[in-house]
């Protein structure tokens, strides 16, 4: 019971207090829809004098309200429906919007509102008058697919191409009529084009000639496509060409026609065979051979000198003159064959000098030599052959030292050899070999080997450029590129060895998280590489960005949810019980 006579005063105080509140209200009114209703309240009343004020458009722009304001009191507002009509101000393109002029009017009051609410009208692709472009070989097209209402256009290319043709014969020319398909929002469109094929012509065969005599000739021609296509063309064009005959073969008169039709020259050949004519052999001459002793008869056909025949001769020979130790001899030598003769005389060499190898002579340099030969018979007939000399290095000069040459001769079974020291000193070849660069790539030095002797070498300064290859970053070092020049030579390597550059920190303070947004740590961002650090130095990175967001807390109730009502109603639910529960 107690606990109900708390709810009724609760409800009384709240009753009384809302009539006072509106007893309030309607003292400060200056007038009323409705006077007589409140004559206890007041004793003057004011009609209301609503005048015309503006017109409010809505957000869209495409309806208003008419605002009349109380003359007597400003904070009395009223709003009307007004009339709406619209003209067409700019029309819509196929991309742009259209604009509208809207006119709201009421009670003789108007006012206009652009508003841009024409939708753009799309483009409208002229599938009908598309432009096919082809490449050369027909194996592939593009559709170009052009706006109606605007330069606007599309290219599309085909997704297959078929072909039907139609063959040529020898009158009537042929077809290939390619059709490309493309697909456009899932519709296929198909264009063509018509390539068209000469005729074939007629592809005449090889002529099959008759001859009439051998003055004139006649070709059949037949086409070799159709058998019912054919003519034949008579010629006098003849022309002869005579081969004789030989003794042994015949001879023939080839007489060859000629013809032209249609650009291009046929002949045709036939033969005349003529009989062959028999040898006719008369003498000619004794040849003798080479070492002048022996001979033979030459008889030449008088029909054709190509013809020759030979016969052995009969040889004697006769002393002129006997051979000494110094003097040659002479022999003549007598050829008879069928009556005739010939005669050859041939000188004897004198009697064969004896020689023996007494020395081998070399000249000064070693390099030729002669074998000295001595007569047995007479020491006085001495002659000298000149010999092969082979030679070999038998030491290698160096770049300051000669070097030895042996020279080596022979003659049958005896060898002769001379030393010379005739190689000259090599001396130094030094040949470009590498650039010696110093630790810091500052400078570098030029190596030049000496070929005959690598452990001979030369050093030069070269000339050293650099250039900057690779500007450093915040955490890359830039990379320079050096180039050593000496006497043409060059090599250009890449180093790197220029510093980072320093972080160009920015500071992002700490924030704390509530209920509505995260909040983060204190961090630091460079605008450069783009990293996040923990510290304004820069050393210590933050990889992942996680590491100093801080979460957003929940509030009480996302926290707790519906367990908090109910623990609640737990706890007061008893009190309020007791509280009002009757004492016995």
């Amino acid at each position: 019971m107690r606990f109900f006579k708390f709810v009724l005063s609760i409800f009384t105080i709240t009753y009384f207090f809302t009539l006072f509140i509106n007893n309030v209200n309607i003292n400060n009114s200056e007038c009323s829809i409705a006077p007589s209703n409140h004559n206890r309240l007041f004793n003057e009343y004011h009609e209301h004098d609503y005048v015309f004020d503006r017109f409010e458009w809505s957000e869209s722009g495409t309806s208003a309200k008419a605002i009349y304001i109380c003359q007597n009191d400003e904070t009395h507002i009223e709003e009307y429906d007004a009339d709406i009509s619209f003209v067409e101000k700019t029309p819509a393109t196929c991309t742009e919007k259209g604009i509208r002029t809207y006119i709201a009017s009421y009670d003789g009051h108007e006012s206009s509102n652009d508003v841009e609410d024409i939708e753009p009208l799309g483009h409208e692709l002229d599938f009908e008058h598309m432009l096919w472009t082809w490449n050369e070989d027909r194996t592939s097209a593009r559709a170009k697919i052009t706006c109606k209402r605007c330069e606007h256009y599309v290219e599309v290319d085909s997704i297959k191409i078929d072909s039907f043709k139609v063959e040529p014969d020898c009158i009537n020319p042929g077809s290939i009529t390619y059709s490309a398909t493309i697909i456009y929002k899932g519709i296929n469109y198909t264009g063509e084009i018509v390539d068209e094929i000469d005729p074939l012509g007629h592809p005449w065969k090889e002529p099959i000639w008759t001859w009439d005599g051998y003055t004139k000739a006649s070709a059949y021609f037949e086409c070799d496509i159709d058998v019912n296509h054919n003519m034949t063309i008579e010629t006098t064009n003849i022309t002869k060409e005579e081969h004789s005959s030989t003794c042994t073969e015949n001879g023939k008169i080839i007489y060859t026609a000629k013809l032209t039709y249609e650009g291009k020259e046929y002949v045709g050949q036939t033969e005349q065979i003529l009989d062959a004519k028999n040898h006719d052999y008369k003498f000619d001459s004794f040849i003798w051979a080479e070492d002048g002793m022996s001979a033979k008869a030459k008889y030449i056909c008088n029909n054709d000198n190509n013809h020759i025949i030979f016969y052995d001769s009969v040889i004697t020979n006769e002393i002129i003159k006997k051979a000494t130790c110094i003097e040659d001899g002479l022999i003549r030598f007598k050829a008879s064959y069928d009556g005739h003769e010939s005669f050859n005389d041939v000188i004897i060499d004198s009697l064969v000098h004896e020689y023996q190898l007494t020395g081998i002579v070399f000249s000064d340099d070693g390099k030729t030599a002669k074998a000295k030969l001595s007569c047995v018979h007479d020491a006085n007939h001495v002659i000298y052959e000149d010999l092969i000399v082979t030679s070999s290095v038998t030491k290698k000069p160096t770049c300051d030292k000669f070097g030895i040459t042996t020279y080596t001769a022979k003659y049958k079974n005896s060898v002769g050899s001379k030393e010379v020291e005739d190689i000259s000193p090599l001396g130094h070849n030094y040949k470009f070999k590498e650039f010696v660069w110093d630790s810091d790539y500052k400078s570098a030095k030029a190596k030049y080997v000496c070929s005959n002797d690598s452990n001979h070498f030369i050093e030069y300064d070269a000339v050293v450029t650099s250039t900057v290859k690779t500007k450093p970053t915040c955490d890359v070092k830039g990379i320079t590129s050096y180039t050593a020049t000496y006497n043409g030579n060059s090599i250009t390597v890449d180093v790197q060895d220029i510093k980072t550059l320093s972080h160009k920190l920015t500071k992002v303070e700490a924030t704390t998280a509530n209920a509505n947004v995260e909040g983060n740590k204190e961090y630091y961002v460079c605008s450069d590489c783009n990293n996040w650090y923990y510290d304004k130095n820069g050393t210590k990175i933050i990889k992942n960005h996680e590491d100093v967001i801080i979460k957003r807390k929940n509030n009480f109730f996302e926290a707790y949810g519906i367990l908090f009502p109910l623990v609640a109603f737990m706890f007061i639910f008893p009190i309020i019980f007791i509280k009002t529960k009757d004492p016995e």
